[in-house]
């Protein structure tokens, strides 16, 4: 088995994803904007124009409606606000064309607060029962 694959279950989402390359400084801080191709508890897959090479690491925030109300801590925020991105780290773990602009780039997550990527789960769950 490849060792890219995730071992958690993909949902294809179409949602809207941010996406820049991670590093300490941050004098371009600068989002690209790419469009969600499918999520798990484990990785993400995105669309994009931007060029990302295997083994870059990204910081994403995945625009996932009602994704807090997953949280079990105790501060949830103030649920008449618009809805907080979920902000992750991920490696780019392969890069394949999608058309003649358009990049399909997977990438596992490296870095995720541990009560989000249960809030997650949770979410994808009820995704799916959909």
């Amino acid at each position: 088995m490849d060792d890219n694959r995730r071992t958690a279950d993909r949902v294809e989402h179409a949602s809207r994803v941010m996406h820049r390359e991670y590093i300490l400084d941050q004098t371009k801080p600068l989002y690209t904007e790419g469009r969600l191709a499918d999520l798990s508890a484990d990785g993400v897959a995105f669309i994009s124009t931007h060029k990302y090479e295997k083994g870059d690491v990204l910081e994403v925030r995945l625009m996932l409606d009602g994704w807090e109300k997953y949280k079990t801590e105790f501060y949830k925020g103030d649920p008449r606000r618009a809805t907080d991105p979920l902000v992750a780290l991920i490696e780019v773990v392969n890069v394949t064309p999608e058309t003649d602009s358009d990049l399909k780039i997977g990438g596992r997550f490296t870095s995720i607060d541990e009560w989000h990527r249960e809030a997650l789960k949770r979410y994808l769950e009820k995704f799916k029962q959909r």
